[in-house]
Formats: structure tokens, C-alpha cells, sequence
């Protein structure tokens, strides 16, 4: 009868022991319901935002240089009508004061030159931190243009603008140029894709891991463009005179049904030059990963 008593004890025990936990568990389900999910996570998972921005009247001739880490540069259409340079900053819950933004005006005979940078201060060195800024800015049509931009671990998209000269470096993203139009155009990234529909003189285009695609819209100047892990795809404006050596150690060389000579002619490697057409083009193509595909446009 004992034994029986102290065993129906226990089982009592382990009973409400069971409900406490289920109560407890419910109880934590109504909190992440409610939003009250934040009190479960560490501040290290939780991210803060702040957006500082300047603007400045516009002018005919703007040079850019912008620069940030962690985060895109994005170029588009002002709203406003006037020039805006806008930070987007986010950080680990308490380390937005880590970053700091600023941007620069300051007007070179009738060119206005702009620095925007968004960087860490001296004392921010925790790198477990999770930290960055985008950039993004906003620009007037009628004006003529020149980029530097870089960042150290996003993507860089410009589209419709003209200028001349746009310069581009990112250590781990995509480039993106839309419908642009400069005399030399200088692209690197060495961790993405480059895509770009442009007019220019001159261009070179390099990434150590992606493919290159390219709508080139002059018929003159220089075209070079390298790959270390992907595909090479360029189309020319048709009819174009131009001479081209392309090669690839993993892959294809490819011209369509485009007429040339070669002096150099195999699956990996070509050398040769239109015989007639308009212009006077030269291109410099290389992949070591992947195919090139040269066609007209």
C-alpha cells in the first residue's frame, strides 16, 4: 500500500513536471506571435538601419567618386530634380554609430566633383560585426557624368547616363550598365557577373569569377575583356570591321556565321579580322573557364 502511494507520488510528480514545460513552451509560442520574438535572439541577429542623405542644385558637368564596403552602389533617376547622395546603413543592433557617412561638394571651373564615402571609424574592429552601407545616387538627365565607384562586398548598377569616363571595382558583386555612353570604360569585379549594353571608345571588362556579357554599341576603339570562371559573350554592331583574338582553356571559341580571316583557328583559339564593313574595332577576348561567343548585334 506504501509502495503503491509513494509510486502514484511520482507519477504526480512527473506530471505537472510535464505541464509546467508544455506551459512554458505555449508560452513562448504566444510571445514570438505577439512580436515578442526579439527577447529570444541575440542582439548579433538583429540589424538597425539609418539613412543619411545630402543634395546639392545640380550643374552640367558632375565627377562621382563614391566608395563603401558591404553594400551596392546604385545609380538612378533624381525625383527632385536636384543631385542626392543617400546612405543606407545597417549594422548589428548597437554598432550603427560604427559608420559613418559623408559627402563632399565642390565645384573644379564649371565641373562639380563629389566624394561620397561611407566607412568605419578607427575604433571599429570587431569583425564578427555584421555592418555595411549602400549607396545610392541620384541624378538629373541633363547633365554629363564621370564615375569612380567602389565597394568591397556588393553589387555596382548604373543605367542611362553618358559621359566621360566611368571607372568600377567590386571585390564581391555583380556589375550591372544599362544604356550608357562614355569614352572609356573600366570594369573589375572579383567575385561576380558583368553585364553591360554601352557605347564607348574604350573599354575593359575583368572578373575573376563570372560571366561577361557585352552589347557594345561602338564600331571603333577597343574592346578587352578576361575571365577567370565563366563565359564571354560580345556582340558588335553589324557590319563592323574589326580584329579579334580570343582564346579559352576550358572550352569554346565561337563567331557564328561571321565572315573573317584567321591566321590562328581552333576549337580554343582564334586570331583573325573581318574583310570589309564599317569601323575599326579591335577585341582582346580570354576565358579560362568557359566559352567565348562573338556575334553581330
Amino acid at each position: 500500500m506504501i509502495l503503491g502511494t509513494i509510486i502514484l507520488g511520482k507519477v504526480i510528480i512527473v506530471g505537472l513536471a510535464l505541464i509546467a514545460i508544455l506551459a512554458i513552451i505555449f508560452a513562448i509560442g504566444i510571445a514570438v506571435a505577439i512580436g515578442g520574438y526579439h527577447m529570444l535572439l541575440s542582439p548579433d541577429d538583429i540589424l538597425e538601419h539609418r539613412e543619411d542623405t545630402t543634395t546639392h542644385t545640380p550643374v552640367g558637368n558632375v565627377v562621382i567618386d563614391a566608395s563603401t564596403f558591404g553594400g551596392n552602389i546604385e545609380v538612378g533617376d533624381s525625383d527632385t530634380g536636384n543631385i542626392e547622395v543617400i546612405y543606407d546603413v545597417h549594422a548589428t543592433q548597437g554598432h550603427l554609430a560604427d559608420i559613418v557617412t559623408g559627402t563632399n561638394y565642390s565645384m573644379d571651373g564649371d565641373t562639380l566633383d563629389i566624394n561620397a564615402v561611407a566607412r568605419l571609424t578607427s575604433d571599429s574592429s570587431m569583425l564578427s560585426v555584421n555592418r555595411g552601407a549602400d549607396i545610392y545616387l541620384k541624378l538629373p538627365k541633363n547633365a554629363t557624368y564621370s564615375f569612380t565607384l567602389n565597394t568591397n562586398g556588393g553589387n555596382v548598377n548604373v543605367p542611362d547616363t553618358s559621359g566621360a569616363s566611368m571607372s568600377i571595382d567590386t571585390l564581391g558583386g555583380n556589375i550591372d550598365l544599362n544604356n550608357v555612353s562614355y569614352g572609356s570604360i573600366t570594369v573589375h569585379t572579383s567575385g561576380g557577373s558583368i553585364d553591360a549594353d554601352y557605347s564607348a571608345a574604350n573599354s575593359s571588362f575583368d572578373t575573376q569569377g563570372g560571366n561577361i556579357d557585352l552589347h557594345a554599341g561602338e564600331n571603333e576603339g577597343n574592346i578587352n575583356a578576361y575571365t577567370s570562371g565563366g563565359n564571354i559573350d560580345v556582340w558588335v554592331p553589324y557590319g563592323t570591321l574589326f580584329s579579334v583574338d580570343a582564346s579559352t582553356t576550358g572550352g569554346q571559341v565561337r563567331y557564328g556565321t561571321i565572315s573573317m580571316a584567321l591566321s590562328e583557328n581552333n576549337e580554343e583559339h582564334i586570331i583573325g579580322h573581318t574583310g570589309a564593313g564599317e569601323g575599326n574595332l579591335s577585341m582582346s577576348l580570354q576565358t579560362s573557364g568557359g566559352d567565348v561567343d562573338l556575334s553581330y548585334d
